[in-house]
């Protein structure tokens, strides 16, 4: 604020969304296009039960996504899989997966880092599109009055093309260090 911006403006086109801490671009949610979500729009739970949460977040993506769910379960052995499922409109579209980090990231192949944070490790798998080319984006923004630097962070993810029209899934799992032999057992959300 004492920059100018308003920070406290709510609508799609308030200058807080550009602020890279506030807007879709440094949180862990899709990007579309390289668009901010909805704003005026919220995500409703569909699916609540032990361990597992699903949430429609088409309403978030009206105008860039037909339909968008998102599922997190956390597994018996410690593992956590995010899960979005959406389908296009009649474009072709991009769509960024990413989540930020304060953990060091090596890349061990397609779709496969170790996160390395105080003496312990997470591994990160993406398991659908299993060649899916991982990236570590910047999150120190471009140099100006108004963003902040995010020292001691980085923010890994990775892109798909989706035609148009197409329904697309994506899971990202987490393994803790602890676990040697991770399970995967991938469903529909609409089974959840």
């Amino acid at each position: 604020e004492s920059k100018g911006v308003s920070l406290w403006g709510k609508a799609q086109d308030s200058q807080r969304w550009k602020i890279f801490r506030l807007g879709t671009s440094s949180h862990n949610v899709l990007m579309i296009d390289g668009q901010p979500q909805r704003v005026e729009a919220d995500a409703r739970i569909v699916v609540a039960r032990t361990g597992r949460t699903v949430v429609d977040t088409s309403a978030i993506y009206q105008g860039q996504l037909a339909k968008a769910l998102r599922g997190v379960v956390l597994q018996p052995d410690r593992t956590v899989c995010v899960q979005d499922e959406f389908t296009t409109l009649g474009k072709a579209t991009t769509v960024r997966w990413a989540m930020v980090t304060h953990a060091d990231v090596k890349v061990d192949g397609p779709g496969r880092a170790t996160l390395s944070q105080a003496g312990k490790k997470l591994g990160f798998r993406v398991l659908e599109p299993a060649d899916a080319g991982l990236k570590i984006y910047q999150t120190d923004p471009p140099p100006s009055e108004l963003d902040a630097r995010n020292p001691g962070t980085r923010m890994i993810g990775f892109e798909v093309q989706v035609t148009a029209g197409k329904t697309q899934r994506l899971v990202v799992q987490l393994v803790p260090q602890s676990v040697k032999v991770a399970a995967a057992v991938i469903s529909p959300l609409a089974e959840w």
